[in-house]
């Protein structure tokens, strides 16, 4: 297993209902999602009252980093269809998405494991930010 070291800030920000996540790298630059939540996190901007149903959510870093991760550019509308299915939160109450990405040199960026590895595993360390593959074993199409 190769490993690779960019030196990478990435800001966690808020989608709520009926906002565009946009990403879009520079020329030469590709996505990388570092985390994906979708749910009621905690009480803010989107989420302005508890109901008892704050705190759940669903991991989906696998389908944000499919449609994202490699590429120079994404957007996903929230609520999202796939999203929907996954929470772990009352469908009674509305969710948000969160992420956290950043753009890394495509050039120099390790291309076959950017575009070709499905779960990646992130590590800091130093302020360094390490990738590992951890499947290469992509989903049938179908299942997203």
């Amino acid at each position: 297993m190769s490993k690779f070291v960019w030196r990478i800030v990435a800001d966690t920000k808020d989608y709520c209902l009926a906002e565009v996540f946009d990403a879009e790298c520079a020329d030469h630059e590709v996505i990388l999602i570092h985390q994906a939540r979708y749910g009621r996190m905690r009480i803010g901007r989107c989420v302005r009252t508890d109901f008892g149903f704050v705190g759940c959510y669903a991991d989906v870093m696998d389908i944000v980093a499919m449609r994202c991760s490699g590429r120079r550019q994404c957007s996903i509308r929230v609520p999202d269809p796939l999203f929907e299915k996954t929470t772990g939160c009352n469908a009674e109450f509305k969710s948000y998405f969160e992420v956290s990405y950043t753009c890394v040199p495509g050039p120099n960026a390790p291309i076959s494991v950017v575009t070709c590895c499905f779960v990646l595993r992130l590590s800091y360390r130093q302020q360094k930010l390490y990738i590992h593959c951890v499947s290469k074993k992509f989903p049938p199409l179908n299942s997203l």
